[in-house]
């Protein structure tokens, strides 16, 4: 993820790039995020409240650069800064982690975390056994990063001018502010849902699945008055959902097929996620032609 945050610098200050080297960093930055997700959430499956720490601790990283880097940017900051921040973070977190969570866990180590290549060979051999345990919410979690991939921030980010104007209000704001404010609602609907719902008993994914069309519909709408408000419900449905996922699957597979299940689980949800960043694009001149007729 370093390495990924240092090539993006290096692009970011160079005066023309071919598309394709935007691949290299990205890609960095998926091997890292694909590998570390799964294996941080097996290593604290069994360590406590520290399982909802991590994940509280996301949307509170994330929310530094969306909710700090849009406010700093509408006063003139490059955004290349961010990337320096990051990488500094992340040596920091790397340290972080060799001090406090790894001697741990190999305190703590049974036979799921000597994980190996046969193993997971094995699990796959045997989906039968825990795939249909999960397949629903996995199925909900795609459709979930399907919308935050496309509307939090994603189309969002191109379907206003430059200044919002608050009709209703009757006044007119920057757009990175506007950001700020999309961005904080979705930070209090990731953060809090996992703070609530991590405590609650595990329900039916519909509920989210709900709340997702329900955000989906605000957010059509392009009302900015409201449209924050649909980043809360992405956000709280997203919150909700990794919490409540997360701890079914601590709760079906103690030991045996977790860390296969957790990677299965992610998986499918990058799926999602990477599909609806690829159609962003696609779906850019209907939002515009849907803004055109309402207004």
């Amino acid at each position: 993820m370093i390495i990924g945050m240092c090539f993006f610098i290096f692009v970011s200050n160079r005066k023309s790039n071919p598309v394709g080297l935007a691949f290299i960093p990205f890609a960095f930055c998926g091997v890292c995020e694909g590998s570390y997700g799964p294996n941080m959430l097996n290593v604290v499956n069994n360590m406590g409240n520290t399982r909802l720490y991590v994940v509280l601790a996301m949307p509170v990283g994330v929310s530094l650069i969306t909710i700090l880097g849009f406010f700093l940017m509408g006063f003139g900051v490059p955004y290349t800064v961010f990337y320096i921040v990051t990488a500094v973070c992340l040596l920091i977190a790397i340290i972080l982690y060799h001090l406090t969570v790894f001697p741990e866990a190999c305190r703590n180590s049974s036979g799921q975390h000597n994980f190996n290549l046969k193993d997971f060979g094995n699990d796959i051999c045997n989906i039968g056994d825990w795939f249909p345990k999960i397949w629903f919410c996995s199925l909900v979690f795609l459709l979930n990063m399907v919308c935050l991939a496309l509307f939090n921030p994603g189309c969002t980010l191109y379907t206003y001018q430059p200044r919002v104007t608050y009709r209703l209000l009757g006044f007119t704001i920057d757009n990175n502010f506007f950001m700020l404010a999309y961005n904080t609602c979705s930070f209090l609907g990731d953060f809090f849902s996992r703070k609530v719902m991590d405590k609650k008993r595990i329900i039916n994914p519909v509920f989210y699945f709900i709340l997702l069309c329900f955000g989906f519909a605000i957010n059509i709408s392009q009302i900015p008055e409201i449209v924050p408000f649909a980043a809360f419900c992405f956000s709280w449905a997203n919150g909700g959902l990794y919490v409540q996922c997360t701890k079914l699957i601590g709760m079906l597979f103690k030991e045996k097929y977790h860390l296969t299940a957790t990677s299965t689980w992610l998986f499918i949800g990058d799926s999602g996620s990477t599909s609806g960043a690829s159609i962003v694009q696609f779906l850019r001149p209907v939002i515009a032609s849907i803004k055109q007729r309402m207004y």
